[in-house]
Parts: structure tokens; C-alpha cells; sequence
């Protein structure tokens, strides 16, 4: 089961860049992710990604960590690439459901 990552990293223009994508690997070392696109090796890389109760078995919580682009795979079917980063640093964080919002109509 692939969980959802967004990562982001400068280019080598020094422009800020996004991408949403899907883990294939995950541990406390690092992570790999399917993208259609992927960073050069060697890039510094923070991502960011959801971790849902039903797959951790505790809370939903929130995974934020920073690391090096290891490596990068280019798939030849499907126009699919991949990256493997190992982390440098990562924080939990419990995610708080937000309050249910009343529609206290109009008055």
C-alpha cells in the first residue's frame, strides 16, 4: 500500500520544487517514491507525508523529515520514475481532528 508524500526541493536554478507522489518503501532510514518525475541524486529533499490509523494501528499521525536523494530510478513503461532519500532528520506529529463545524443558520 502506497501512502501519499509531498516532497519539495530547490532545482539546481535554486527554483523551489513540489511533487506529490506515492511511497513503494518506507523505515526510519528513508523512504522510495513513484513520481513521474524525480530529483538529481544528491539533492537535499524534505517530505512530508500522512500515516492513517489504519495502516499504523495508533493515531493518524503526520511524518515530516529531511534528507539526501540516495538514488533514482527511471522506469521504461508507464513514464514512471523513482527516488530513494535517506533521511538526515524526521518528527512525528499527532494530526488533530478539527472541530465539527455548526451551521448555526441564519438569525
Amino acid at each position: 500500500m502506497g501512502l501519499a508524500l509531498t516532497a519539495s526541493w530547490e532545482d539546481e536554478r535554486g527554483i523551489e520544487q513540489q511533487l506529490h507522489c506515492t511511497t513503494r518503501d518506507v523505515s526510519a532510514g528513508g523512504i522510495f517514491a513513484q513520481a513521474t518525475t524525480a530529483p538529481m541524486p544528491g539533492t537535499p529533499i524534505r517530505f512530508t507525508m500522512a500515516l492513517p490509523a489504519t495502516v499504523s494501528g495508533l493515531p493518524d499521525v503526520e511524518i515530516r523529515a529531511e534528507g539526501s536523494v540516495a538514488r533514482v530510478e527511471r522506469l521504461a513503461t508507464g513514464g514512471m520514475a523513482g527516488f530513494a532519500v535517506q533521511n538526515s532528520k524526521f518528527s512525528i506529529h499527532t494530526v488533530i481532528p478539527a472541530a465539527p463545524v455548526r451551521d448555526r443558520g441564519l438569525e
